[in-house]
């Protein structure tokens, strides 16, 4: 019974230890680095596939994900203008 509960313990521990850190900053690649390391700048290409790794809103456990630049652009994009739509609607609403 003693090691049911040591065992219990344990693995409630690591979860906890787990959900401590929630860092959801975007990890570079390992060729990003050495490009920045380098100080060499690749010309601008839209159909360059860029993996990073992000985490998961609701998990922690990090996901590996791969899109092209440009579709990294137009996301980007879309986001801030739906963003500046929502603080302007805010901001005549008096919000």
């Amino acid at each position: 019974m003693k090691s049911v509960v040591a065992l219990f313990g344990s693995i409630l521990l690591a979860l906890l230890a787990g959900c401590a850190t929630s860092s959801n900053q975007v990890q570079p690649s390992a060729k990003q680095d050495a490009l920045a390391q380098n100080g060499q700048a690749k010309p601008y290409d839209p159909d360059e596939i860029i993996c990073v790794t992000e985490r998961v809103v609701g998990t922690n456990i990090p996901e590996k994900v791969c899109r092209t630049r440009g579709s990294m652009d137009a996301n980007r994009d879309a986001t801030q203008i739906m963003m500046q739509t929502i603080n302007n609607k805010n901001a005549l609403r008096g919000n």
